[in-house]
């Protein structure tokens, strides 16, 4: 096999960002291209020529991001100091290190922890955490990434719903876990991270149902009093006509001594029968004197 390393079509480009520390560099590269080990590379080569450790800060998007590409600094930096070039940086390093650069990096390696490795957030907090009054902050405060966070948040939430399940405190949640578990804590969960998402976000104003109630006893209260109306009157028969799906003719209606409507929908003829049942015990219940319901 031969031992020659391969030449990337980039390999200049790689050159220049690990190499040159005079100018801004911009790296586009996809996902497993190297982009970390350049980045490493060219943090542990201002190593070796001498910057401190303290004046490098290097932002990621993710603090698992930022602990990988200070690993590869701290492996890059023990190796450069070793004598030892890693694959990766030949191209930059076709003659190796001067015995300078290696004491440089050696002094280094002894400060290699004052590297500022972090996200954005982290550096942020790194600013102005010796100062928590004047930023208002508390000072133990700390930084989490997308991912800690949103474990963190569902621990939150999961631990929510166990104490509102707990202590047998009952109401409607409880009925629609016992009814159905997992899409209740799936629609639990799904209702949380909206109203995390959307700090603003609200329910519409819901009308009183006050109103409603009162019409609805009403109703129930004057059916009773028709009943009690035939009662009294020496009626020993009383039929109730349901309409099929094209309704009772005007003939028939004409005819009836009374019109009864369940509200404007539409419904199935079983359902309207056992309705009709509920309102006339709910109406015998009233006028043997007992209330309208038991609350």
């Amino acid at each position: 096999m031969s031992s020659v390393s391969k030449v990337l079509k980039d390999d200049g480009a790689r050159r220049d960002a690990i190499s040159l520390h005079d100018r801004s560099i911009l790296v586009e590269a996809g996902a497993g291209s190297g982009k970390t080990a350049v980045m490493a590379g060219r943090i542990a080569v201002m190593l070796a020529e001498g910057v401190s450790p303290r004046a490098v800060a290097a932002v990621t998007f993710t603090e698992l991001a930022a602990s990988e590409l200070l690993s590869r600094v701290r492996e890059f930096v023990a190796d450069l100091t070793a004598g030892k070039i890693a694959p990766e940086l030949r191209v930059a390093l076709p003659n190796g290190l001067s015995q300078a650069q290696r004491d440089n990096l050696a002094a280094a390696s002894a400060a290699i922890d004052e590297i500022t490795c972090s996200t954005i957030h982290g550096f942020c907090q790194r600013l102005i955490k010796p100062y928590p009054a004047e930023a208002d902050i508390d000072p133990g405060a700390g930084v989490m990434d997308r991912n800690q966070a949103d474990l963190t948040f569902l621990e939150i939430v999961d631990g929510w719903l166990r104490e509102r399940l707990s202590g047998g405190q009952g109401g409607i949640l409880a009925e629609m876990v016992l009814h159905s578990p997992g899409e209740t804590v799936a629609l639990i969960h799904k209702i949380a991270e909206n109203l995390r998402r959307r700090r603003t976000l609200s329910a519409p104003p819901v009308a009183p149902l006050g109103g409603h109630l009162t019409a609805f006893r009403q109703a129930a209260a004057d059916f009773a009093g028709f009943m009690a109306q035939v009662r009294d009157g020496g009626r020993q028969d009383m039929a109730f006509l349901i309409g099929g799906a094209d309704g009772l003719s005007p003939t028939l209606r004409a005819r009836a001594d009374l019109g009864l409507s369940f509200g404007p929908m539409v419904w199935p003829h079983m359902l309207a029968r056992v309705m009709l049942a509920e309102q006339l015990y709910r109406a015998a219940t009233i006028l043997a004197g007992g209330p309208y319901h038991r609350a």
